[in-house]
């Protein structure tokens, strides 16, 4: 079973992700924040880090840059809605800076799913059109 981190500041999309997720197979660790998804990084092993960008306490592009300086190897996912002034562009960034996958929300369930066993080298039980 893999270890995923998500870091997501809404709540119901954050356990959303982590019942799909953890029906998939995944280890879900949550943080509400980059602060403590940082925190949470330093101390335990995970082979994802799927956050989003603007949050309280330390947005995601300093998180990306934070955990990427930990561990230049773990994948990363950078999330951000797309209604939001600049997301598009903030995502663009967060890949230049070290997501090596971005997604715009709402985000499309199975298509995440896809992404991350791409990103992690798991292969996906089901066959998705």
């Amino acid at each position: 079973m893999e270890n995923v981190l998500l870091i997501e500041d809404d709540d119901d999309f954050r356990k959303l992700l982590k019942i799909v997720m953890e029906n998939a197979d995944y280890a879900v660790t949550e943080a509400s924040n980059g602060l403590e998804g940082c925190r949470i990084f330093q101390k335990d092993f995970h082979k994802l880090v799927i956050t989003d960008i603007f949050m309280p306490d330390k947005e995601g592009i300093e998180t990306i840059l934070e955990i990427r300086s930990v561990d230049p190897d773990v994948k990363i996912m950078a999330i951000s809605g797309g209604g939001q002034s600049g997301s598009i562009d903030m995502l663009s960034f967060a890949r230049d800076l070290g997501a090596d996958a971005i997604m715009t929300k709402p985000i499309d369930l199975k298509d995440l799913m896809r992404k991350v066993a791409g990103l992690i080298g798991k292969e996906s039980s089901k066959k998705t059109g």
